[in-house]
Order: structure tokens, then sequence, then C-alpha cells
């Protein structure tokens, strides 16, 4: 058995001068940065400044133009094809809109993650998916189709999935997206509890500030593909950095102007200069 690596580090995930390209178009631009271990980091900014392209090359989906993505201490452009296997089932991710297997139950979608990576007889495995299942508040619910679920109660379903390996790493990609507010209120509620519970490393990238400043211990803003502010929930929201303040305000322009870059109005309608 691989021996797990050590990290002297604090941090679960580190960028150390980070590019990454699709083509010419560049997304992130030399990013250092750093997500603490055992706290709820967020991942702010707006739509397009890389937020889950950070998620996908920390699953290693996605590899860095230049610099060095790190998990627990470990490169993962450095890992091999089994390195980077075992270290993905480290880690859990929620996807944006649950990302739920249609033509199975709840139940078995929570169990599908166990069958495939663990050869552990089936009554045990059945414990663990209704554990799982009991932690998101769904245990009896396990005989539901996923058609017959509320968008909560599919987001509730794919949490447990994606605690089902009991990852030290759970990425979530949009988390509150479609809940109305009572919904949105119990994923909140369930993350926190998972997190300090379960001794999680919990990452969100997500637009719901109001919700998000109230469970995170740290956050992380992007624009134009860099890292413009960092810190607790607090420091953000006495920043003075134009870009943070016009976030959190949801102001409609300001460093982010209104209006994508154009020609002259009047010459665009024939109205000459």
């Amino acid at each position: 058995m691989d021996e797990k690596p050590t990290n002297k580090s604090n941090s679960m995930i580190e960028f150390e001068s980070v590019t990454f390209c699709y083509g010419a178009r560049k997304i992130l631009d030399n990013v250092s940065v750093s997500v603490p271990t055992g706290k709820i980091t967020a991942i702010f900014g707006g739509s397009g400044t890389g937020k889950t392209t950070f998620l996908k090359l920390v699953g290693g989906q996605l590899a860095p133009s230049h610099g060095t993505v790190k998990f627990d201490g470990q490169s993962i452009g450095g890992m091999s094809y089994k390195q980077l296997y075992a270290a993905r089932r480290r880690m859990g991710m929620l996807y944006q809109f649950g990302a739920l297997f249609t033509d199975l139950s709840v139940f078995e979608n929570v169990i599908f993650p166990l069958r495939e990576h663990t050869d552990l007889p089936e009554q045990i495995l059945r414990d663990l998916a209704i554990m799982k299942l009991d932690a998101v508040g769904l245990r009896g619910a396990r005989d539901l189709m996923t058609s017959e679920l509320s968008g909560g109660m599919a987001r509730r379903v794919a949490l447990a999935r994606a605690i089902a390996l009991d990852p030290e790493l759970i990425m979530y990609d949009e988390p509150f997206t479609g809940l109305d507010p009572v919904a949105t209120a119990v994923i909140a509620n369930l993350i926190s509890k998972l997190n300090d519970a379960l001794g999680l490393t919990s990452v969100l990238v997500t637009h719901d500030l109001e919700v998000s400043l109230n469970i995170v211990d740290y956050c992380i803003f992007f624009a134009a593909g860099s890292v413009v502010g960092q810190g607790t929930p607090d420091e953000i929201r006495q920043s003075d950095n134009p870009l943070i303040k016009q976030f959190i305000n949801g102001e409609i322009d300001g460093p982010v102007p209104l209006h994508y870059p154009a020609s002259d109005y009047r010459s665009d309608l024939g109205l000459g200069g």
C-alpha cells in the first residue's frame, strides 16, 4: 500500500505561481494562494474569473500551463496515474446541480461510489450508505427516484454521495444555486456541521455572499484571473478594494463595468461622430 505523503504545511491546497490558459485566453494569471487545512474556504468572484477552473486544477482534470498545484503537500502534476487516482479518493465533489444518476434511486446513488471504490461486504456498504443519508436528513427518502426530489433534497443526496468515501477535502461548485431560502439555509448548515463533525477541509465556489460569509473561515477573491483579496469574512467585509466592494454591495457599475467594451455607440447606429 502506498504511504500517504506527510504534509508539514497547514495548507491542504497550494497554488504556486499558477497560470492556466485555454489556447490564447488566459484564465488564471500567476496565482499563488493557499487553502487552510480543516477550514471552510470560499472562492468568490464574478463569472469567468477562474473559480471553477481552480477546482478542476485541484482535482487534476486540468493541468496548469505554468506553476505548481499541490494537494496535501504533493504536486498534482508530479503524480502518477495511480497516485492521482488515490488522491482523488481523498476528495469529494458536489457539482452545481448535483449530477445525480437519474435512473438510480437515492440509495443507489449514494452507495454507488462505495461499490465502485471498495471491496467491502454488501451489508457494510448498505449500512454506510444509510449512515450518510441520515447525516443529511434523508434516510427516509432512500427509495425515492431522483425525479421525485426537490432541488434542495437533490443537493442533499449529492452531498451524501460526496461524503460516502469519507474524503478529507470536499469541493462545492455553486452549492446554493437555484435553491429557495429554506433549502439554502439547510445546505449551508450541513456544510458547516459536516466540516466540523468529519474534520474536513471544504472549498466553496459561490456567488452567495450573504450565506457564505456566515459559515466560512476564509475567503479568496478572484478577478480577471488573479487573486485580488483574501482574508477572514470580517476582513473581506471591511475591504477597501473597489472590486471586492462592488461585488459585496452588488453595485451595477464599477471596476467591473456594465457595458462590454464596444465601438462608439453613435457610430454603431450610423449617426456619425
